[in-house]
Order: structure tokens, then C-alpha cells, then sequence
């Protein structure tokens, strides 16, 4: 009896430290990666003085889409998250439409992000070059990106 008490015990400690694991996994994997979602961003340059805002959509699939306050219409890119956990690139283009600076008429934006540790907001530097028609740099921009998570449970 003592024997089947002591393998029943076992088997229990067993089951719980499977369950445990397998539950613990499940919750890391439905949070995504740090970035993965809707953030409202404050841009501040350090070359120009200039500063606007944006909302910014990341997706788990590598894609991100921005929509910046100071043009109609959004902006496309990629990410990818570094070695580091909580840091990501992110390589992004779009068109002017006339806000950019005189002559410009495309831009490629860079930027190396970290995610803060509680997942609510960002830091990072952007590097953003602007182009005219025929592919000349008319001006490179860099300065740092705040970033703050919005979410549905805000509301």
C-alpha cells in the first residue's frame, strides 16, 4: 500500500510540474513579441526643428503600418526583433505627398527600438533619409521615438 501511495504521489507531482510548465509556455506565447501591437508615437528630431506624432500598428507577422499627423494616408514597413528580447528594427517607407522637405517626393525610415520591461512603452532613434524623383538624398533626419501602448483595455 505504502508503495502505491508513494507512485500515486509521484505521478501526481509529476502531472502538476507538466501542467504547470505547459500553462506557463501557453501564456508566454499569446503575448506575442513586445512590440506586437497599437502604440501612439512622439517623434523628435535632432537635426531640423521638428516633432510630430503617429500611430503605429505592429503585427505579429513582421509587418508595421504607421499613420503620421502630419500627411494623409499611412506609411508601410517590416520589423524584426534583434537577438535582444525586447529590442526590434524596423525598416519603413512611404511617400511624401508634399509634406516632406522641398523636392522630396519618398522616404526610408530606420529605426532600433526597446521595448520597456512592463510592455507600455518605447524608446529608440530614428534614422530617416528623404529622396526627390531621381533617388538624390535631399535631406537625412535623426533623432530618438517615444512610443506608448494603447490599448482596449484602456477604455
Amino acid at each position: 500500500m505504502k508503495t502505491l501511495r508513494f507512485r500515486v504521489s509521484k505521478l501526481t507531482a509529476i502531472l502538476a510540474a507538466v501542467y504547470g510548465l505547459s500553462f506557463s509556455l501557453t501564456v508566454g506565447a499569446a503575448q506575442g513579441a513586445p512590440i506586437v501591437g497599437l502604440w501612439r508615437d512622439h517623434y523628435q528630431s535632432n537635426v531640423v526643428e521638428h516633432q510630430f506624432e503617429t500611430y503605429q500598428q505592429f503585427h505579429n507577422d513582421g509587418l508595421e503600418i504607421e499613420a503620421p499627423d502630419f500627411a494623409p494616408g499611412v506609411c508601410m514597413g517590416t520589423w524584426k526583433q534583434t537577438t535582444q528580447a525586447r529590442i526590434v528594427k524596423i525598416f519603413h517607407v512611404g511617400f511624401t505627398n508634399g509634406a516632406g522637405p522641398p523636392g522630396s517626393v519618398r522616404f526610408e525610415l530606420r529605426e532600433l527600438d526597446t521595448v520597456s520591461q512592463d510592455r507600455h512603452s518605447f524608446d529608440g532613434n530614428y534614422d530617416q533619409t528623404f529622396y526627390d524623383a531621381d533617388g538624390n538624398v535631399v535631406l537625412e533626419d535623426m533623432g530618438s521615438i517615444h512610443g506608448t501602448r494603447l490599448s482596449v483595455t484602456q477604455y
